[in-house]
């Protein structure tokens, strides 16, 4: 009786040993659940576990060489860093804190974000001004888009350009040459097209490089209610000057040439609807024009 009570007692601590043994480190099935969600987004993606920060981003600038950061914008996981590269071109890089992933957006043109609510679609407003050249456009929109992030990869975006309207009594100056000659004046649908052809004896100086449009500065006359166009160093054709322009459209009354000095204007007689206006730098074939397009809204 007695050496049975000893095995009964001697089972029961082994027992015990074994419970004490196996109920350590071994994890339960929630915790492999809840590491294996550690690693996962809500959408189910793959987190780069050497997520990004804020801090790690500015780094790559103060100490990597790609630049001097001018301004940061943030949207929801996504970082949005301007900077001037080592050839003080502006760009833009798009960072996913959660991925890692940057993509490159190197406009080469003063601009500035006007609308970034979506890390795929990021729009800039620029003033026209190129960086390389120094060429003067209108200003215009700048808007970069992707249909998805592909990771790994720093061009997944696409860009377009967008006209940029203006109210009709802001200035606007914009441009590249001088020493030209309106040429001809074209009334549109919607507003007009000035061409350009070179002065007497600066052919060669009108065909250099490329041809482009002159230095001109738009204004306002709110109590005539005319908006005129201030071409610098540029005549006006004798057969331009003679003619009277009183072709209308939806914008337009009338328009008159005037020349002072070495500079010349084009007044156009606008009508009430006229709130809005943009201008396009064009070429046609040899010949450059700007298209002035009017409207009553945006």
């Amino acid at each position: 009786m007695r050496k049975h009570l000893i095995f009964l007692v001697m089972c029961a601590f082994f027992t015990l040993c074994l419970i004490g043994c196996t109920s350590g480190p071994s994890p339960s099935k929630n915790n492999q659940d809840t590491q294996q969600s550690a690693n996962t987004n809500d959408k189910g993606t793959q987190i780069n576990k050497a997520a990004l920060t804020v801090e790690k981003i500015k780094e790559k600038y103060t100490s990597g060489g790609l630049g001097k950061i001018a301004n940061m914008y943030d949207y929801r996981n996504f970082i949005l860093v301007e900077y001037l590269n080592p050839s003080n071109i502006q760009c833009f890089d798009l960072y996913n804190l959660e991925t890692g992933d940057r993509d490159v957006m190197e406009l080469g043109c003063n601009a500035k974000v006007f609308d970034f609510s979506s890390g795929d679609r990021i729009v800039f407003e620029s003033d026209g001004t190129n960086q390389m050249d120094g060429q003067k456009l209108f200003p215009y929109y700048i808007t970069y888009t992707r249909a998805k992030e592909v990771t790994g990869s720093e061009n997944d975006f696409s860009c377009g350009m967008a006209d940029l309207y203006k109210l009709i009594d802001e200035e606007v100056e914009f441009g590249v040459k001088e020493n030209e000659m309106i040429s001809d004046l074209k009334v549109t649908l919607t507003g007009l097209e000035l061409e350009f052809a070179p002065q007497k004896g600066k052919e060669g100086e009108f065909y250099s490089g490329s041809t482009a449009i002159p230095v001109m500065k738009t204004s306002y006359d709110q109590n005539k209610n005319q908006f005129v166009i201030e071409v610098f160093s540029t005549s006006i054709s004798p057969e331009l000057l003679r003619k009277a322009f009183k072709e209308q459209n939806r914008y337009i009354k009338s328009v008159q040439f005037k020349e002072k000095g070495s500079n010349s204007s084009v007044i156009i007689n606008l009508k009430d609807s006229a709130k809005y206006y943009t201008a396009e730098s064009c070429n046609d074939e040899e010949f450059p024009y700007v298209n002035l397009i009017f409207r009553n809204s945006i």
